[in-house]
């Protein structure tokens, strides 16, 4: 089974990017590769380490500065995941937020 997070989607999802999901547990299914998604949001408690797929979706700023805080919360135990195998996608704002900072119209907003 293939564990699939998606991150945020309630947030993360400005160019449609609940399609990307949707398209690789479609694509898996074709090739009866199983997949299980957990949809994971503000606060909401998720072990990185057990899973296989993360997917970060887009944002617009305000979304973007409504979820940072929650990421920043959760930040050692996806470097930890992802230094192990986690395999992640991440569009748009998403891989921006993976970054040391992102720059909004107020400024830098440091992710450290």
């Amino acid at each position: 089974m293939l564990k699939v997070c998606h991150l945020y989607p309630d947030l993360l999802n400005l160019y449609g990017d609940r399609g990307n999901v949707i398209a690789f547990t479609q694509r898996c299914g074709w090739r009866d590769i199983p997949t299980e998604l957990i949809e994971v949001n503000i606060g909401e408690k998720i072990d990185f380490r057990e899973m296989d797929f993360l997917f970060l979706g887009g944002g617009s700023d305000r979304e973007q500065n409504i979820m940072s805080a929650d990421l920043l919360l959760r930040k050692e135990s996806l470097k930890e995941a992802i230094e192990e195998g986690l395999v992640v996608l991440a569009i748009c704002g998403g891989y921006q937020m993976l970054g040391q900072y992102y720059l909004t119209q107020e400024g830098k907003k440091s992710q450290d």
